[in-house]
C-alpha cells in the first residue's frame, strides 16, 4: 500500500471509526483485519484438525472408531475430500451473512487474512479445482453479485500466494 494510500485510509478511519461486525466495538490499530476485533476473530470457529477429511468438518470429543462424520458416511458425496475454514456460526454466520445479503464485498480482504492464518487450509487449496455454486438469474439480478464466485476468487488467490 502506498504512504498516499495509507493517508487517505488513515483519514477515512480517523472521519468514519471502524467498528467490529460481530462486536461492535472500535477495531484495535494492531488488528489484523480492518472490520473485526481480535475479540471477533476470538468468537470464529476457525476449523482445525481432527476434522472429517471427506468434508472438513470438525470433530468433537474423543475418536474411537471411523475419522468419517455420520454426514458423508450417510450422503456418500461425490467429492473425495474438502475443508472446511469456519463454521457458519455465531460470528462466522455474522460474516457470510454481511457478505451475501447486506453487500459485504468490503469484508473480503478480512477472509483472505483469515485464510492467510489457516496453513492446512491453503495447503488443500494448492491445486485444487475451484468451483463458484451459480446462482440463479433472479437472485444475481438482486444482489448485484454472486457471493461464492467472490469467495472462490479469494481462495484462489490465497492458493496461489501460498504456492
Amino acid at each position: 500500500m502506498t504512504v498516499l494510500a495509507k493517508i487517505a485510509r488513515s483519514g477515512l478511519d480517523l472521519l468514519y471509526p471502524r467498528d467490529c461486525l460481530v462486536t461492535g466495538e472500535p477495531v484495535e490499530d494492531d488488528s489484523p483485519c480492518r472490520y473485526l476485533s481480535h475479540k471477533g476473530i476470538d468468537g470464529l470457529f476457525m476449523v482445525k484438525e481432527p476434522c472429517c477429511p471427506t468434508c472438513g468438518f470438525p470433530f468433537f470429543g474423543e475418536l474411537l472408531a471411523s475419522r468419517i462424520c455420520p454426514h458423508c458416511r450417510e450422503l456418500e458425496p461425490a467429492f473425495g475430500r474438502g475443508r472446511t475454514l469456519m463454521l457458519a456460526r455465531d460470528a462466522g454466520r455474522e460474516i457470510i451473512h454481511e457478505l451475501k445479503y447486506h453487500n459485504g464485498r468490503y469484508l473480503l480482504p478480512d477472509i483472505r487474512t483469515l485464510i492467510r492464518g489457516q496453513a492446512i487450509f491453503c495447503e488443500h487449496l494448492a491445486g485444487a479445482v475451484l468451483v463458484p455454486v451459480p446462482l440463479f438469474a433472479r437472485r444475481l439480478r438482486e444482489r448485484g453479485f454472486n457471493q461464492s464466485l467472490l469467495l472462490t476468487k479469494a481462495f484462489a488467490e490465497e492458493a496461489e500466494g501460498a504456492s
